[in-house]
This record gives structure tokens, sequence and C-alpha cells, in this order.
């Protein structure tokens, strides 16, 4: 049994130094620190503007923007990337890529393919409510804050 522990505690510890790695390579792809509510959860989106979202299966979904009449933006509500009913929209509550259980959206807590996000063609962090993924933005967070800056 002390084994075993002794074992899980390693994992642990292992685990935790794979995912400060992740944080600081995050934090040197976007330039500057980056503030976290926890390891590996990025909350501070002011660099992210003009970054784009691309599911694992390589479909664009959109650009992280505050404008929100650019027609990539994902703020844009009428747009194809902001739209409630477009398929190719993280708002699509029963799309591939908006539904809670559909294994390419942000939104799915499980997923291990979460859509991600690249900037200057460089990946940031994957975009999803999943916390074992990281270096990770929480979707919620994110569209709350770009609302706020429209």
């Amino acid at each position: 049994a002390k084994r075993l522990a002794r074992f899980n505690e390693k994992l642990r510890i292992e685990r935790e130094e794979r995912e400060e790695a992740r944080r600081i390579q995050a934090e040197k792809r976007l330039g500057k620190n980056v503030t976290r509510a926890q390891v590996g959860t990025i909350t501070d989106f002011s660099s992210f503007e003009g970054a784009i979202i691309v599911a694992k299966d390589v479909q664009f979904l959109g650009k992280i923007t505050t404008n929100s009449v650019d027609l990539q933006s994902i703020v844009n509500r009428v747009g194809t990337y902001g739209s409630k009913v477009s398929l190719t929209s993280i708002f699509n509550t029963v799309g591939s890529y908006g539904s809670e259980v559909a294994r390419h959206s942000p939104f799915n807590p499980v997923t291990s393919t979460p859509p991600m996000i690249y900037k200057k063609n460089k990946f940031i962090a994957y975009l999803t409510v999943n916390e074992i993924k990281t270096p990770r933005v929480d979707p919620f967070a994110l569209i709350g804050w770009l609302r706020m800056n429209e």
C-alpha cells in the first residue's frame, strides 16, 4: 500500500511539473506573463486579439476579436462563427462544435479533442471547459471578456 501511495504521489508531481512547463511555454508564445485562476488556465485575454480558433478536425471556427462586425468574429451574432444556428459556430448547442457532448466542442467537459487557439500560426492554448487539457482557455470566460470589451 505504501509503495502504491509513493507511486501515485510521484505521478501527481510529474503531472504538475508537465502542467507548469506547458504554462511557461504558453506564456512565452504570448510574449508576456499571464495570470491564472489555476495552473494551466489562462485568464488574461488582451493578447488574444486576432487569434483564431481551429477544431481538431481543422475546421476554422472563427477569430477572437472584440470587433462584433468582423465577419469572422466569434462575437458577431449574425456571422458564420458567432451565430447560434451556424454549423461552424461554437454557439450552436446542437452542432458539432458547440454541443456539450460533441467531441470537437469547447463545452464538452470530457473531450480529448477540443478546439485550439492559434496566433501567428503558433499554438497558444486549448479552448475548453475540460480542466485536464492545458494550457487552456475557459470558453465562458473568454466569451464574457470579449462581450464586455465589444
